[in-house]
C-alpha cells in the first residue's frame, strides 16, 4: 500500500469516528477533525477539502451549535465542487446544510436540502454502504422536519421507509433515533400509551449497545409523557436519571428542560 492511500485511510477512519462523537455531542471529536485537517490541508485533494468542511460544520452543529457557520461551510464547499466531486461526496454536505437550517429553525431551507441530498442519491444507478446510511438519514430527517409542528402523512411514510432501512443495516443507534421519531408522530395524535411503546422499545436499544446519551435522552422522554397519563412515580424516576447525566455532563440547556419538567411532574 502507498503512502498516498494509507493517507486516505486513515482520513477515512477520522471522519468516520469523529461523526460517531458528533452524534453523541462529544467534544472530543475536534481532535479527530484536527488530525483529519492536517492530512486534507497536506493533499489539497478536493474531496477531501470538502469531506473536512463536511465534518467541521458537523461539529459545529452538534456540539458547538453554531449553526451559520456551518451553513457557511456547506455552502462554500458545495459552491466548490466539480461535478464529478459533488456526486461522489455533495449528498454528506446538503444533509448537514439541511441539520443547519433545520437547527436555525429554517424549516424550508431545510427541506429543500434535503430533498436535493435524496434525489442525489436516488439517481444513483447503485448505492455504497455509506451512501445507502445516508439515504436512510434523508429519509429519517425528512420525517422529522415535517412532524415537527403538525401532523404530516409524508412523515411517517419517510420515517418507516428509514426504519426498513435501519433493519437491514442492523443500525441499533440510528433505530433508536427512529422509534423516539415514531413516539413523537403518536404523541401529536394524542396517542400516548403508543408513544411511550415506542420509546420503550428505543431506550431498550441504547441500554443494549450502551449508549450512556441516548440512554439519558429516551428516559427525559419517557419522563415527560409519563406525566402525560398521570404516571408521576415512573417520571420523576426517568426526569431524575437524565437530569443526573445533563448535569454530570454540563449540557445546561438539557438541564433546564429537565428541571422545567419535574417542576411540572410535582
Amino acid at each position: 500500500m502507498n503512502l498516498g492511500m494509507q493517507e486516505n485511510s486513515e482520513f477515512d477512519n477520522l471522519i468516520y469516528e469523529a461523526e460517531k462523537q458528533c452524534e453523541r455531542r462529544n467534544a472530543d471529536a475536534l481532535k479527530l477533525i484536527e488530525r483529519a485537517r492536517q492530512i486534507a490541508d497536506s493533499s489539497g485533494q478536493m474531496v477531501q477539502l470538502a469531506l473536512l468542511s463536511y465534518i467541521e460544520a458537523y461539529y459545529d452543529i452538534f456540539v458547538s451549535n453554531n449553526y451559520d457557520r456551518a451553513i457557511n461551510s456547506c455552502q462554500q464547499a458545495l459552491s466548490n465542487l466539480d461535478e464529478e466531486s459533488y456526486q461522489a461526496v455533495g449528498y454528506k454536505l446538503l444533509m448537514t446544510l439541511g441539520n443547519s437550517y433545520h437547527k436555525k429553525g429554517d424549516q424550508f431551507s431545510a427541506q429543500d436540502s434535503y430533498l436535493k441530498g435524496l434525489k442525489s442519491l436516488q439517481l444513483k444507478p447503485a448505492l455504497s454502504l455509506k451512501e445507502e446510511k445516508f439515504l436512510a438519514g434523508f429519509y429519517y430527517n425528512l420525517s422529522i422536519l415535517l412532524s415537527s409542528h403538525e401532523l404530516n402523512p409524508e412523515a411517517e411514510g419517510y420515517l418507516q421507509k428509514a426504519i426498513e432501512m435501519y433493519l437491514k443495516q442492523d443500525n441499533k443507534f440510528k433505530l433508536s433515533k427512529c422509534y423516539s421519531a415514531y413516539a413523537q408522530i403518536f404523541e401529536l395524535k394524542e396517542n400516548y400509551l403508543q408513544a411511550i411503546d415506542y420509546l420503550n422499545q428505543a431506550l431498550a436499544i441504547d441500554e443494549e449497545i450502551k449508549d450512556a446519551y441516548s440512554i439519558a435522552l429516551s428516559k427525559a422522554n419517557l419522563g415527560i409523557l409519563s406525566v402525560k397519563i398521570n404516571d408521576y412515580e415512573k417520571s420523576f424516576l426517568y426526569l431524575k436519571d437524565a437530569l443526573e447525566f445533563y448535569e454530570k455532563n454540563s449540557m445546561v440547556f438539557e438541564s433546564g428542560v429537565l428541571k422545567y419538567n419535574l417542576g411540572n411532574a410535582y
